[in-house]
């Protein structure tokens, strides 16, 4: 379009304020991209909303049996990723302990679709017993 202002209606200034259009455009690209980037290599993603949603949805289904320390979300394209850190009592048997680990995933799997990614992390808390 510039170059035709240009060399048609005698506009010489055209060519040039043309070219600054585009390199608006391009800066304005970059800038996006640099900042998604830059989100990307922080590998996180903040929102507590679905934070509280899972955390909420753990804790009703599992009353007692397991307390959620902490929830670290991670978007990758259309699909997300959870970490989910949870307390279990230290006395369970390693089969009970992975029975809630795994209905863990499935509750969060088929409550939140496009969650790809569920890693339920546990940490022991024994209770200690003073007779």
């Amino acid at each position: 379009m510039s170059v035709l202002l240009a060399t048609q209606f005698g506009f010489l200034q055209a060519d040039a304020i043309g070219g600054m259009v585009i390199a608006g455009f391009i800066f304005s690209v970059a800038y996006v991209s640099l900042k998604q980037s830059s989100l990307i290599l922080v590998d996180a993603w903040h929102n507590p909303v679905s934070v509280d949603y899972i955390k909420k949805l753990v804790q009703k289904k599992f009353e007692g049996d397991i307390n959620v320390r902490s929830i670290k979300l991670r978007q990758t394209g259309m699909i997300s990723q959870a970490e989910i850190h949870v307390e279990v009592d230290g006395t369970k048997p390693f089969n009970d302990l992975e029975m809630i680990l795994l209905n863990t995933e499935k509750l969060i799997k088929s409550n939140i679709p496009n969650m790809d990614t569920v890693l339920v992390v546990p940490h022991t808390n024994v209770k200690s017993s003073k007779s």
